[in-house]
């Protein structure tokens, strides 16, 4: 499904000026124009490729053409047709756009996740529990998530489970950039890093280069701008897919029973385990029975690597209870 806001314009261009500009074409536009008239014989750009006395009245040099551009963004930009049909606008990938993003988010932010109900209020208003689930992801034991497509071609990311658990990170750098590898990321958090690696291996096509600049989207919008790779899975000469990249994940109700008691699991280890020195100091638990928002700033080094290991390592095997 390409993005509801790619649209779609005839336009006209000069197909010998040093200046490439597309013009949209419209119902009411006057085709007395320069261009479109007799008058294109006293253009300079078009008279030094023109050798004979030119007979036509409209300029032969004038391209008509179909171009694209994206509703939503604040300044128009037309792409040649050709050159936009491989782009993301065409694609399920256009959900990761941010100018896509952020219009959605006026129109129904909600849509596409699990777990929700209408509110009392006549609002029309949804309200979900704390940690919402799109339903066109799958996750992995350490708390990643894969997005594949129709093409079988995937973008990655952390869920929202982990994205509280950060609060807020100060940096975020790629381990692996390209090739076949396990797509592995690293968050800077007080000075100290933490490795997230999503267990299957892929073919890395993009990285979210822009997260360098606003690591606050990891955790701020982790299933949309917040991804962090984009690739490809590994595929045999003939086609065939050999390692499906969401292999050993769960969707839908399962993930929503899962992740519930990875939050009750999590809350439960802050405060058994890592409060019993500092019960003072440790805010583990806000009104909802749910740990604090950025556990980690709570947190020695010595127990937030603690903490990464129990819960977030790709060696972490399932726990469905």
């Amino acid at each position: 499904m390409r993005c509801p806001y790619l649209r779609e314009a005839q336009v006209q261009s000069c197909g010998v000026s040093e200046y490439k500009k597309m013009i949209v074409r419209t119902n009411e536009q006057n085709n007395d124009e320069r261009c479109c008239s007799t008058e294109w014989r006293s253009c300079n750009a078009a008279r030094q490729y023109v050798k004979e006395q030119p007979k036509s009245d409209r300029c032969p040099f004038l391209e008509d053409s179909l171009a694209q551009y994206c509703s939503a963004a604040s300044v128009t930009t037309m792409v040649p047709y050709n050159d936009a049909t491989h782009s993301h606008c065409t694609t399920e990938d256009h959900k990761y756009c941010e100018f896509y993003v952020a219009s959605r988010s006026k129109e129904d932010p909600m849509k596409t996740i699990i777990d929700g109900q209408k509110s009392s209020s006549d609002t029309g208003n949804v309200r979900f529990e704390m940690f919402p689930l799109p339903i066109d992801r799958a996750f992995t034991p350490n708390h990643m998530w894969v997005d594949v497509n129709e093409h079988r071609t995937c973008h990655v990311g952390i869920d929202a489970l982990l994205a509280r658990v950060l609060g807020k990170i100060d940096g975020v750098s790629f381990v692996t950039t390209s090739g076949t590898a396990l797509p592995t990321a690293s968050f800077n958090v007080r000075g100290i890093d933490l490795l997230m690696a999503f267990p299957n291996q892929m073919v890395l096509t993009g990285l979210n280069t822009y997260l360098r600049s606003r690591p606050d989207n990891v955790t701020s919008n982790p299933y949309t701008i917040g991804w962090l790779f984009e690739g490809i899975e590994i595929k045999e000469s003939g086609g065939n897919t050999v390692h499906a990249v969401d292999k050993g994940c769960i969707r839908g109700e399962q993930a929503r029973e899962w992740m519930r008691g990875e939050s009750e699991r999590i809350t439960s280890y802050a405060s058994e385990k890592l409060s019993r020195t500092r019960q003072q100091e440790l805010p583990t638990l806000m009104d909802g029975g749910v740990f604090v928002e950025g556990l980690v700033n709570y947190l020695s080094r010595e127990e937030t690597l603690q903490l990464f290991n129990e819960f977030f390592s790709p060696a972490v095997k399932w726990r469905l209870a």
